[in-house]
């Protein structure tokens, strides 16, 4: 695992250890506490990192954890402008958060899979497309 990688995975570590030691958090720790809330079936990863290190990488739940912070951060930023409208709609529709997140990530993943395809020399630039394709996946949700 790379230095990089290292630090994001023991941000994760931490905020559980400061939530089973009392401990306060910090606004971003806070944030990490919904994600790891949402999912109780990582807390037995998370209270053994021996049981990581040797978790096969199809089975990590770091991706899957970082990729509700990343969705996270695009409804709290509105980012692209529009989603945070979009995702109430159908959380109020819906009456689930976690599971319109995951609709979300989907559509993320999806938009980026196409636009790579779509534009394999470029970065990935979020435009509208990328709002069209949450919106789309929610409506259908």
């Amino acid at each position: 695992m790379n230095e990089m990688n290292s630090e994001r995975l023991e941000i994760w570590f931490e905020v559980w250890k400061k939530l089973r030691n009392g401990e306060k958090l910090n606004r971003a720790e806070k944030h990490l506490k919904k994600i790891i809330d949402m999912h109780p079936q990582f807390h037995k990863t998370l209270n053994d990192r021996k049981s990581y290190d040797s978790m096969p990488a199809k089975d990590d739940p770091f991706t899957h954890l970082g990729f509700h912070s990343i969705v996270m951060d695009m409804i709290i930023n509105n980012d692209p402008q529009g989603i945070r409208s979009v995702y109430d709609k159908a959380v109020n529709r819906k009456k689930d958060k976690h599971a319109v997140q995951h609709q979300v990530m989907r559509a993320t993943f999806d938009w980026m899979v196409e636009y790579q395809r779509n534009h394999p020399d470029s970065p990935v630039f979020i435009d509208n497309t990328l709002l069209d394709a949450i919106r789309t996946k929610l409506e259908s949700f």
